[in-house]
């Protein structure tokens, strides 16, 4: 024993060494990272980031004759968590209000997303269903800012922050500068996180905080957040169950180029007015709702026929047509990275029925939406 260790005299240190206890966690370095303007700790933005978080930490799965970690699962169902104020605010005691506050902080600070859907249950359609979204990139700054990293480092000579893990990358991704990405890929990847200790484990860790990383590069150069949201969270669900490094490192390479792309055109779209600006940022996240051009025009401040005509004249289609084709990329999303059946997914993004889907999408990309699941290597065809 260590000459600063002391001996356990009390007897309830004895009785809470017997005792699992398990649940929340919140992190000392929260307290100071997380704080209201007056520079106070935000304790209800605190206590429901911990609770987020304890369903975001997956549970190990573990070979039975080895004992070593073969993967991980995550605890909830669906694809993001669903949550909602009303049961927050059973939980905690708070008022509805008071949740909705610390999650638009939270929201704010980058650390959560919050994702409204339509949710199909016992054959019934719910509306504005909330999911919220984890950000492992922004977690880790809040846990591990540069300060308490950079000590802890000295004290347990560990590897403990990124630091400017993906700089280069992330500049090119925020660009839409393919050719400066691929000069970057080209260099020699940063140091590994040590976090588990295995070194599988650790690289599919610095992995979803690249990637997670390169998302907001994206957003900063004109990427939506919701697209960015999306396609993140499915990467990182993809990324867990990578099996090998190089399998990893591959598939980092071929997320970090299609953020690229992706961010080149939406720097292309800034030509366009604010308010048509402000109506595509919010058809893009309102995708697998109801909608109409009376709703997105009063959403921007606009009349629907003063939308209707700015729209058509900047993007060179009607606000239906810019609707439909976001509806059926985001279908061809579902198909590619999920197993949604077809016409659970005509349901959620509130087509007709399976046979409207299958028309308007074989109009778009030319085949059905059961032969584009077919397809091994689906592209992107948007």
């Amino acid at each position: 024993m260590s000459s600063n260790a002391q001996a356990a005299t009390n007897p309830a240190v004895y009785a809470v060494g017997k005792m699992h206890i398990s649940g929340n966690v919140i992190p000392n370095t929260w307290y100071q990272t997380i704080q209201t303007p007056g520079g106070k700790p935000y304790l209800n933005a605190i206590i429901l980031l911990a609770d987020i978080v304890y369903w975001y930490r997956p549970t190990e799965i573990r070979d039975e004759r080895s004992g070593k970690t073969t993967g991980m699962q995550q605890k909830f169902r669906d694809d993001l968590l669903q949550r909602s104020y009303a049961a927050l605010s059973d939980q905690f005691s708070l008022s509805r209000k008071q949740i909705k506050d610390a999650l638009v902080f939270l929201e704010n600070l980058g650390v959560i997303t919050r994702v409204f859907r339509n949710k199909i249950v016992g054959g019934q359609c719910l509306s504005n269903v909330m999911y919220l979204d984890l950000h492992a990139a922004k977690l880790y700054e809040l846990t591990y800012p540069t300060s308490v990293a950079e000590e802890t480092c000295r004290e347990d000579s560990e590897v403990c922050t990124a630091g400017d893990t993906g700089a280069d990358f992330c500049d090119a991704v925020r660009r839409g500068d393919e050719a400066m990405l691929s000069e970057a890929l080209l260099q020699p990847q940063n140091t590994l996180l040590y976090i588990t200790g295995d070194p599988l484990q650790d690289a599919r860790y610095q992995t979803v905080c690249e990637l997670q990383g390169a998302a907001d590069a994206a957003v900063q150069g004109g990427l939506s957040a919701f697209e960015a949201s999306e396609l993140t969270h499915v990467w990182c669900q993809s990324a867990v169950h990578i099996g090998r490094e190089s399998e990893l490192e591959r598939f980092r390479r071929e997320c970090l180029v299609q953020l690229c792309r992706k961010t080149a055109k939406a720097a292309g779209q800034r030509r366009f007015s604010v308010h048509v600006r402000s109506a595509i940022d919010y058809i893009e996240g309102h995708s697998d709702s109801v909608l109409t051009t009376e709703e997105i025009a009063s959403a921007v401040g606009l009349s629907a026929s003063r939308l209707s005509a700015v729209f058509r004249k900047e993007s060179g289609e009607s606000v239906h047509q810019f609707v439909i084709r976001k509806k059926l990329e985001r279908a061809a999303l579902l198909l590619r990275e999920t197993t949604v059946s077809i016409p659970e997914i005509a349901g959620l993004l509130h087509f007709s029925d399976q046979s409207h889907l299958t028309r308007l999408f074989h109009r778009q990309y030319g085949v059905t939406p059961y032969r584009y699941r077919l397809k091994e290597d689906s592209t992107e065809m948007d």
